[in-house]
Parts: C-alpha cells; sequence; structure tokens
C-alpha cells in the first residue's frame, strides 16, 4: 500500500449479477485506471467473482477487495469466508463494519476481531463507522465516539495506522448526492474523529489516519468533499456501478492530489 496515495473502493454490494457483467464492468475500470497519477482503485466485488476477476490482475493502480471477512480463520461458520481465504485470490483490501453488516447484529468488538485478523493477513481492513440518525444537540458524535474506542482501544498503534477509516453516515447512504454532507461538514467531522484517535493513542496520533467519506458519493458532491473535507479518497455505492460517472470520479480525486502538491510548492 502506498499511504501518500489518495484512494477509491468501489462497492458493488451484491452487483451485478453474472460473471460475464462484473468481468466487463471490471475491465472497463481498469482501463479507466490507467492513466492516474495519484490515486489507487480498489474494486470489492461479490466474493463468488473474486478468484475470477484475480485472474485479471496484477494493474497499476487497480487493486482487488472484499465486502467483509470473518475473524477466524477456518471453523463451522456458515456462509461466511475468512481472510486466509481472500488472500489466496490477490485480495489486498476488506471492507470492515459496513451498516448494512451492522444491522445485521455486527458489533463493535466483532469488528476489532476482524481487523485483528485481516491485519494478521497482510489484508487492509476499511473500517466504517457513522450514525444512524443526526440530532441538533450533537449527541451523534457520541455515537462516532463510543464506536472508534470499542473498535480500535487495545489494538497496536502500529497496525491502526495500516487501516483506513470511512466515514460513512447511515442517514446518507442510497440517497442522491443532495443529501449528503458538504465538504465542509466532512471536514468537521474527520477533525473530530482524529482528535479522538489522538484521546485513545496518544497527542497528535489521530493526524496520521487516513480518513475517507462513503454515503451517496457522486461526481456531483465528489470535488466538494475532496477539496474542503480532509479525506483521501471515497468509499463508493451505486455511482461505481455507472463506468463513466466512475470514471469522473476518479479523475476528480487524482486531480486534487495535483493541485495540493502545487499548492504546498508556492508556499515553499
Amino acid at each position: 500500500m502506498i499511504k501518500k496515495r489518495n484512494i477509491i473502493i468501489a462497492n458493488w454490494k451484491m452487483n451485478p449479477t453474472s460473471l460475464e457483467e462484473a468481468r466487463d464492468l471490471f475491465q472497463k475500470i481498469k482501463r479507466k485506471t490507467k492513466k492516474l497519477k495519484r490515486t489507487e482503485v480498489v474494486v470489492a466485488p461479490s466474493f463468488i467473482h473474486i478468484p475470477f476477476l484475480s485472474k485479471l490482475l496484477p494493474s497499476k493502480n487497480l487493486f482487488l477487495g472484499a465486502q467483509n471477512a470473518h475473524e477466524k480463520d477456518s471453523g463451522p461458520f456458515t456462509g461466511e469466508v475468512s481472510a486466509l481465504a481472500l488472500k489466496q485470490y490477490k485480495t489486498r483490501y476488506v471492507i470492515l463494519g459496513h451498516s448494512e453488516r451492522r444491522e445485521m447484529g455486527e458489533s463493535d468488538e466483532i469488528v476489532k476481531e476482524k481487523i485483528q485478523n485481516s491485519l494478521r493477513h497482510g489484508i487492509t481492513p476499511i473500517v466504517c463507522i457513522g450514525e444512524e440518525e443526526r440530532d441538533i444537540e450533537g449527541a451523534y458524535l457520541n455515537k462516532i465516539r463510543t464506536q472508534l474506542i470499542n473498535t480500535f482501544s487495545g489494538l497496536q498503534k502500529k497496525f491502526i495506522m495500516d487501516c483506513i477509516i470511512c466515514y460513512e453516515p447511515v442517514w446518507a447512504i442510497g440517497h442522491s448526492y443532495k443529501d449528503s454532507l458538504s465538504g465542509t461538514d466532512m471536514h468537521e467531522m474527520a477533525l473530530f474523529i482524529r482528535k479522538t484517535l489522538s484521546e485513545i493513542f496518544g497527542k497528535d496520533f489521530g493526524w496520521g489516519a487516513r480518513i475517507i467519506y462513503g454515503g451517496s458519493v457522486e461526481d456531483e458532491n465528489a470535488r466538494d468533499i475532496i477539496e474542503k473535507g480532509d479525506v483521501v479518497g471515497f468509499l463508493v455505492g451505486h455511482a461505481s456501478l455507472e463506468v463513466e460517472e466512475f470514471s469522473r470520479i476518479l479523475n476528480i480525486v487524482d486531480e486534487e492530489k495535483k493541485e495540493k502538491k502545487l499548492k504546498i510548492k508556492k508556499r515553499r
């Protein structure tokens, strides 16, 4: 993993349904990633498609991810897939603690175990956190704080820095970009996440964390969030199934990284 690069994860969820469609979509995205200079792209397809898509790698900027992984390597866990098994198919990343998994009863403690096991096998966790709804009083921040403490406390610092934290407000998932966070709002949330991590692991620790945003990411709101949100990328759902729209998001993020470098040079 190249830590200084931006990252975009395509969460295909239970799409597409056929192997032919999945292969075609993967190949099209692969072509779109070839010209990226500062961004890496991760496609997280259905489990059943991972072995086939792994044959289309390696690629300079494109990697395979999984939508989940069990906390154990093997055992009597019907319907589950282990990080050990995924590793055999060039899987470099795994989405853990997604809100749709949490709705099925997945707790912070289970997510922590999954993080530990995935890291043990050299797979980078994309750890999702987020509140179901927002209130004027700001009580939702306690939800985020609790998730961070329960999920990361007790883990070794060197392993935490290998994780990617995805803030995905549940109330924004599956809606239009108009219902998502603004770049300014995301910046405030990123600041809160960093401060909380620093409280857990020591002064200034949180400022090195890699944070991305998920929740109705489209090309219409990608620029505002990547420019102002203090994030290094996105977890993209439905828009990742539309090649041209997804390509526009990739280019927006890749160009933003370039602009930031130019601004730093001018300051010097």
